[in-house]
């Protein structure tokens, strides 16, 4: 799995009915990356996550270059010479690093890039044109370099623009060294680095880089990276790489890499976001943005950095003409599974931090599941109405029926429920069970209340024929005059 946090989960499946055919629902707190559904205890389908195609603008801003999501869902996004957080829904982002204007003191960032926020929520940032990389701890009003801070150069103390960097559990810094086309790896307290990847000299042959922009780290310690050509893996200790994946010529303008717990890769082209599944043979799709620059919901102009959050959620920081935003694709990940034949079913289930959790079991039987259809005359009613419910079955045999109004059971053994307290949004649910097979099924719906209608006040300038009436109801929608009980007009 990825070498990030990996986060709790918990996983439950349940159904709406336990006899064939049975759809299983999963429950998760967090969003799956993968579900891989069981059956008698044998992989029987496997699901990858998907995302909407329309994403939502959630921040815009004018300068950046780095994004940064920490498991609280607190965005970090360089600015320049300064850091920014903002916490989760907000707009307004408070400066955690730097702010002091551009210079190369402790309380100064020169061009702030990569971001990294460990456990313990320090900051790590790539400060660019300072050569080094700095370390705020929390509410810390300056900075210590960990890394570089030696001037421009290719020695083992030194940078030539550091693009991006991967912090893992244990302190370990990986540095993306872009001129001098290297991966240097700096352990906590040291003042030098090593290079674990490329040789110092531009090039595409397996123990080389040519400009690498970007790298993640897997718990075996094994290196991914992203230069301007290829995808590559350098397994732990090796100088020598396998090209995992070779984008299209041109493609990979500032390409940033993410990897989620199940080892897939994502990358960022200069329109789009594309994942290459773990184990595939450099067959990658898009998963965000459509390949075509632009400006509406669906399109990503220039991919300045992207990161895929807790949730699953895709954000993207993208470049337009005239200003920048963050981008947000959902996702969409189908949550049921037809069950077709009896046996047990269950489903092993990885979020994008890696944390995998196993459902418990669910018994499907041969029987057929009995038919329950819930209805009521409006399932849009007046505020005080009192509502009707009739479940209409089939393949029932001995039918008992449970009725449930948000989940709690209000009745039992009847056909027909009524209910004179009904609230907007209420779900009412009937479940059937077949007494003779144990079979069950339910079925529900959901109540819209309208306002009551406010009684109208008829006023009158004089008690005398003629005379003009007034009526005052701030809830009625339409007005009926009547005399003598017949309709004049509406």
């Amino acid at each position: 799995m990825s070498d990030r946090l990996h986060g709790q989960c918990s996983y439950s499946i349940n159904a709406v009915n336990n006899c064939l055919p049975v759809t299983l629902q999963l429950s998760s707190a967090t969003a799956p990356s993968k579900i891989v559904w069981k059956k008698n205890g044998i992989d029987d389908q496997t699901v990858n996550a998907s995302w909407e195609l329309f994403g939502s603008a959630i921040l815009t801003m004018n300068i950046s270059a780095g994004l940064f999501i920490d498991e609280g869902g607190n965005i970090y996004i360089s600015a320049a010479s300064a850091v920014l957080k903002y916490a989760p829904g907000s707009t307004t982002g408070t400066v955690v690093a730097g702010g002091n204007g551009s210079g190369a003191a402790a309380n100064q960032l020169g061009s702030a890039s990569g971001i990294f926020v460990d456990a313990s929520g320090n900051i790590y940032i790539s400060d660019e044109s300072n050569f080094r990389i700095q370390k705020w701890a929390p509410g810390a009003t300056t900075g210590t370099t960990v890394a570089g801070g030696n001037g421009m150069g290719a020695a083992a103390n030194q940078f030539n623009q550091v693009k991006n960097l991967f912090v893992r559990p244990n302190g370990d810094i990986y540095a993306v060294d872009y001129n001098n086309h290297r991966i240097q790896k700096w352990t906590p307290g040291a003042v030098t680095g090593i290079t674990v990847a490329g040789t110092g000299a531009p090039g595409t042959a397996s123990n080389q880089l040519y400009s690498p922009y970007d790298i993640e780290v897997d718990a075996a310690g094994n290196l991914y990276v992203i230069d301007i050509y290829y995808i590559k893996r350098f397994a732990a200790g090796s100088a020598v790489s396998t090209t995992l994946s070779t984008p299209p010529p041109g493609s990979l303008l500032r390409p940033c890499l993410f990897m989620d717990g199940n080892l897939n890769l994502y990358y960022s082209t200069r329109s789009s976001i594309e994942r290459v599944l773990s184990g595939a043979s450099d067959s990658p799709a898009p998963v965000a943005g459509i390949g075509t620059p632009g400006s509406t919901a669906y399109q990503l102009s220039n991919v300045l950095d992207f990161y895929i959050d807790n949730a699953g959620k895709i954000n993207a920081l993208d470049q337009q003409p005239s200003y920048q935003r963050l981008m947000q694709f959902d996702p969409a990940i189908p949550l049921t599974y037809a069950a077709a034949s009896a046996g047990t079913y269950s489903a092993a289930v990885t979020n994008f931090k890696g944390c995998t959790g196993n459902t418990n079991s669910y018994l499907a039987t041969t029987s057929s599941s009995p038919t329950i259809t819930v209805t009521t005359p409006a399932t849009s009613i007046c505020q005080g109405m009192a509502a009707v419910f009739t479940a209409a079955v089939s393949n029932a045999g001995t039918p008992l029926y449970t009725w449930k109004k948000n989940n709690a059971v209000v009745g039992n053994n009847a056909n027909i429920y009524s209910d004179n307290a009904i609230s907007n949004r209420d779900t009412i649910s009937c479940t059937v069970t077949n007494t003779n097979t144990g079979c069950f099924k339910s079925n529900s719906v959901i109540m819209e209340i309208k306002p009551a209608i406010e009684k109208g006040i008829i006023s009158s300038n004089t008690n005398c024929i003629p005379a003009t009436l007034t009526m005052n109801s701030s809830s009625a929608s339409r007005i009926t005059w009547r005399y003598n009980n017949s309709n004049l007009i509406t």
